[in-house]
């Protein structure tokens, strides 16, 4: 593999994992679309899992004790259960079609978020909606599965989790069993290869490095810009995907 495309990928996951150092999320807004300039969605997908299973699983043992069984266990479960078909689908092809509507789905979610927030100054937490965790932790299992873009529960974690330590962690520890699973899926449907591991053990110190300048800055942020920071780059995530999507229906 060309010593500029490894380089090429140490910088993107340099800057993806800062935004993940802050956020708790927010890693394949970036990477993807930058790496997906040079490399293919079934060869960035496995490259980047091995790292971020690294990295989630390290911020959920440092966090642990922030662990809420009844806000995390539904939607890993029900994110598990989407990331099935959407794996299936990745093995033939990703549907360009499909993207583009995620890309709107996830924009207007995240516009939704940004005007509730605006418009709700009580910090309190909101009630769970069981059926709504369902719905989106399934979607976004598909999501995950099959581009590699775990953002949907986010929406209702959102809702529902105010604390912003908190909601890194319940990010995180949905974010390792979806990774976790996917390790299992992956290897069962032979995508990891010479190429994808390579560039795993590449984007590896970038990522551990990108996490600890995103930690730092964390520290000098509040919680209401935290959340707005949140916000931001869901709708990000959105618009990221939308114009990927449009570009290959484009081409």
């Amino acid at each position: 593999m060309q010593p500029l495309l490894l380089l090429y990928a140490f910088f993107c996951c340099l800057i993806a994992f800062i935004l993940k150092g802050i956020a708790g999320f927010g890693d394949p807004l970036v990477s993807n679309p930058l790496l997906s300039v040079l490399l293919p969605n079934r060869t960035i997908s496995p490259s980047l899992l091995p790292v971020t299973f690294f990295l989630n699983l390290r911020i959920v043992i440092r966090n642990r004790n922030r662990f809420r069984k009844d806000i995390v266990l539904p939607i890993t479960f029900f994110v598990l259960c989407g990331t099935i078909p959407g794996t299936l689908l990745l093995k033939y092809g990703s549907p360009t079609v499909l993207k583009l509507l995620l890309g709107l789905l996830i924009t207007g979610l995240g516009i939704e978020m940004l005007n509730r927030s605006a418009e709700d100054k009580s910090p309190k937490k909101k009630a769970q909606n069981r059926l709504l965790c369902a719905l989106l932790s399934f979607a976004s299992g598909i999501c995950a599965g099959l581009f590699g873009i775990n953002l949907l529960f986010l929406a209702y974690l959102e809702r529902v989790v105010k604390d912003r330590d908190t909601f890194r962690f319940c990010t995180c520890f949905v974010f390792l069993f979806e990774n976790l699973f996917r390790l299992l899926l992956y290897a069962a449907g032979n995508f990891f290869t010479e190429k994808t591991l390579l560039l795993s053990a590449v984007m590896l110190p970038a990522s551990l490095i990108g996490m600890q300048i995103g930690s730092l800055l964390d520290r000098k942020i509040s919680n209401k810009a935290s959340q707005k920071i949140i916000i931001l780059l869901f709708i990000a995530g959105g618009i990221s995907t939308l114009i990927h999507s449009a570009l290959q229906l484009h081409l």
